[in-house]
Order: structure tokens, then C-alpha cells, then sequence
């Protein structure tokens, strides 16, 4: 019964740490669709990534230990409110400025995802299970963010730019 939760809860971070990555590229395919829909230069868009990687290497500063203090679950579950929050945010927008706010607040939430792919598989397994874990959390990391742009312009083109944050959610 452990092993399987073990196994369920390495699942779940890999998909935690995927969602991070992706978002940071899922919509580069869209950038000019996203200029014209919100109306404004493409490269005013740009800074929609700024501001998601700013806050998430910030936000990883505070959330080691905050997890170490209150626990893991918690922190986990905040990190991953405030990324839906965001999200649900950034896909109904129609200005820039909010835009780029939910990518910050994107970035925030998903930070949780890098500060627990380094110190959950520490809790959980040891030796030769430590390293497989981290290698299967190594491929989401490396993975994720390669197909993001290949999804996010599909999505792009069978919806609109939009669809790229539906699907992080």
C-alpha cells in the first residue's frame, strides 16, 4: 500500500513539475494571435514570460520552508490554487496588463512544483528508488517544455490562444 501511494504521489509531482514547465512555453506558438486579440505589439506579449519566470524563481525562495514548517500537502495545495486562480485569470482576459499579472501569479503557484520535485523524492525514497524518481522527475522537467509550444500552437490553431490556458488546467 505504501509503494503505491509512493508510486501515485511521484505521478502527481511529475505532472506537478510538468504543468510548471509547459506553462512557460505553451503559448509562444500564439503571440501574435495573442497581440491582436488583446491589441497591442507582439512584443509587449513577450513580457507575459518575464513576469512568470520572475515570480517563480522568487516564490521557490518561500516555499521550501514554508513546506518544512507547515508540511508538504498544504503548501503543495496553495501553490497549485493559486497557479488555477491565475490561469482561469489569464484565459478570460482581455488586457495585457491583467495578462501579464496572472502569468506572474502563474509563476508563483507553480514555483511550489520546483521546490517539491528536489525535496519530496528526499522523503520518500532512498538509494536506487531516489534516483529513479528524480530521473522520471528529470524527463517531465526536460519533456514538458519541448512539446509545450507543439500543443500550445495545435491548440492555437483549432481554438484560439486561449486554449493554451485551458489546457494547463
Amino acid at each position: 500500500m505504501k509503494r503505491q501511494r509512493n508510486v501515485n504521489l511521484l505521478l502527481m509531482l511529475v505532472l506537478l513539475v510538468a504543468v510548471g514547465q509547459m506553462a512557460q512555453t505553451i503559448y509562444i506558438p500564439a503571440i501574435a494571435d495573442m497581440a491582436q486579440a488583446l491589441n497591442v505589439r507582439e512584443g509587449a506579449v513577450q513580457s507575459v514570460m518575464a513576469a512568470y519566470l520572475l515570480t517563480y524563481g522568487v516564490s521557490q525562495l518561500f516555499y521550501g520552508p514554508l513546506s518544512d514548517r507547515v508540511g508538504r500537502r498544504p503548501v503543495i495545495l496553495v501553490g497549485m490554487s493559486i497557479f488555477m486562480v491565475a490561469t482561469l485569470i489569464a484565459m478570460t482576459t482581455h488586457s495585457l496588463t491583467v495578462l501579464i499579472a496572472a502569468s506572474a501569479m502563474q509563476g508563483m503557484g507553480t514555483g511550489v512544483g520546483g521546490v517539491m520535485a528536489r525535496t519530496l523524492p528526499r522523503d520518500l525514497y532512498e538509494g536506487t528508488q531516489l534516483r529513479h524518481a528524480n530521473s522520471l522527475l528529470n524527463m517531465g522537467i526536460l519533456v514538458s517544455p519541448l512539446l509545450a509550444p507543439l500543443i500550445g500552437g495545435l491548440l492555437d490553431t483549432l481554438w484560439n490562444w486561449r486554449a493554451c490556458y485551458a489546457f494547463l488546467l
